[in-house]
């Protein structure tokens, strides 16, 4: 194991100034702005720093008392705890990780198309070991078929005269997010929080080529998959 024999304060200090960075990245600043205006910025376009953005506020002032400037140099006049040292660099950490969600996504992506028997649908759902299906219509999204849905259609009598496309709620088609191939872990928790601040439960999270419902599902996302995307991001 390599030593580090850096203070906490110079830890600290190599951690903030890492996340300054990558804040002025992400909002696409040239010019120094302060470190409270770029929290706010950030804030809405970034998962990791919308979940520790009180953290970093106290961060911020504790940058200050750590330093004092003093004829034009800056002189560390405190050391910040061990515990407090660990979560920046956390902090820090999770902003420079850059995973693509693709890696963690079920694939290859089954689906079923609107005019398939129900029966059939439920035996890709069994086979994928899974409560959801995505359903497609001449290369095109139309959908999710939910297990629940399949349940309360077996519950009423299984009509045989019904198909995929008459158990799919078309005010459900909203709840599910479409993310480009590139997209990281990061772009994930957030579309899934999005969703919730506005009143909804995120389906799935659908990769391809271009975050487009018209183009071939690469990967599928779905809150089965949730937790190891956390356990990456912590």
């Amino acid at each position: 194991m390599i030593s580090d024999n850096r203070t906490n304060a110079e830890r600290f200090l190599d951690a903030y100034a890492i996340i300054e960075h990558e804040m002025s990245v992400m909002a696409r600043e040239t010019k120094y702005i302060p470190f409270s205006q770029l929290l706010y910025k950030c804030a809405q376009r970034s998962w990791v720093i919308s979940k520790n953005q009180q953290e970093l506020r106290e961060y911020n002032e504790l940058r200050n008392a750590i330093v004092h400037l003093r004829d034009g140099d800056e002189e560390v006049i405190a050391q910040p705890t061990a515990r407090v040292t660990r979560d920046i660099e956390r902090i820090a950490n999770l902003l420079r990780k850059s995973e693509k969600v693709l890696s963690y996504a079920s694939k290859p992506v089954k689906t079923v198309s609107p005019g398939d028997s129900i029966q059939g649908a439920y035996t890709v759902m069994r086979n994928l070991d899974s409560s959801k299906v995505p359903v497609y219509s001449n290369g095109s999204f139309y959908g999710i078929l939910q297990m629940e849905n399949v349940c309360r259609w077996a519950m009423d009598g299984a009509d045989p005269s019904l198909h995929v496309k008459d158990l799919i709620p078309s005010s459900k088609t909203h709840r599910v997010a479409f993310l480009k191939e590139d997209a990281s872990i990061q772009d994930t928790m957030q579309a899934f929080d999005a969703a919730l601040t506005h009143g909804a439960v995120l389906l799935a999270a659908v990769i391809t080529e271009n975050g487009s419902p018209r183009e071939k599902p690469l990967g599928i996302i779905t809150v089965q998959d949730l937790p190891k995307i956390l356990d990456a991001l912590m």
